[in-house]
């Protein structure tokens, strides 16, 4: 399509301990960090990741 520029995805993946993994989808990093600090509070100790995807 003319005129038209993919962007990647921000994917975060959250791990919290004894938890399965949880994966979380954002337009932007803005927003995705935003989500971090929001479920830090109720994962503390949690692996959190971000990773850039077209899909």
């Amino acid at each position: 399509m003319a005129g038209y520029s993919w962007q990647p995805l921000i994917r975060l993946t959250v791990v919290p301990d004894g938890a399965a993994e949880l994966i979380y989808v954002f337009s932007d990093r803005a927003r995705a960090s935003e989500m971090v600090r929001y479920l830090s509070d109720f994962f503390p100790g949690a692996q959190m990741r971000f990773s850039e995807t077209f899909n």
